[in-house]
């Protein structure tokens, strides 16, 4: 089976949760099965590429970390156009 490696950037979690890189490696490597790689505030990870939906279910388990950690009114996840996501904090409501 091909991989596909998808890069995570998530530094932004650090600033408003302790060892949030980390806690996120964790749920997303339990959810997925799959190893997860971090350096930094980034994650790699490798994805089956013939499996249907497989990014699409990476970005809904993003969102649902967000959730779970109260942190989905102050961040979102964007694609960062090459196939990866970023973890970017929201703008502020004027």
């Amino acid at each position: 089976m091909i991989c596909v490696e998808v890069r995570v950037e998530a530094d932004a979690l650090e600033d408003a949760i302790e060892n949030g890189v980390e806690r996120l490696a964790t749920f997303l490597g339990e959810r997925l099965g799959t190893d997860v790689r971090g350096s930094g505030g980034a994650l790699v990870l490798e994805l089956p590429d013939g499996q249907a939906g497989a990014r699409r279910r990476l970005r809904q388990l993003l969102k649902k970390f967000l959730y779970r950690e109260g942190l989905s009114e102050e961040f979102r996840v964007i694609s960062d156009g090459g196939g990866g996501f970023i973890v970017k904090r929201r703008k502020p409501k004027p």
